[in-house]
């Protein structure tokens, strides 16, 4: 079995709810570097109160992952696209409702 064969972390797909052993102060300094990652990019402010950190293209590529089974590269190659560019933001998003993302680049899917 060669690396390729195995699928990389685009579905989402739930995770065991248990914490890892971190400190807090661990655990600040991660949830600081992803914000100050997120900041990084272009603020969109798409509606009246909007306080999300990620630009529009990121959060309509997560909604989607949320909402459908899966992401298929075949069938729609803009959004397997979108989900490759916005792979680490999209990962950590996830992570924190304790859902991972999986990639079979092999197949260009998320699994369910």
């Amino acid at each position: 079995m060669s690396p390729t064969d195995i699928a990389t972390p685009v579905a989402a797909t739930p995770v065991a709810a248990t914490p890892a052993a971190a400190t807090p102060d661990a655990d600040l300094a991660a949830t600081q570097s992803i914000a100050t990652n997120a900041t990084d990019l272009t603020r969109d402010v798409l509606f009246d109160g909007d306080e999300g950190l990620l630009p529009a293209e990121v959060r309509n590529t997560l909604a989607r992952l949320l909402s459908t089974r899966f992401v298929d590269g075949v069938r729609n190659p803009a959004w397997w696209s979108r989900v490759q560019r916005h792979e680490d933001i999209l990962r950590s998003r996830l992570n924190e409702v304790y859902l991972e993302l999986v990639l079979d680049r092999r197949r260009q899917v998320a699994p369910p």
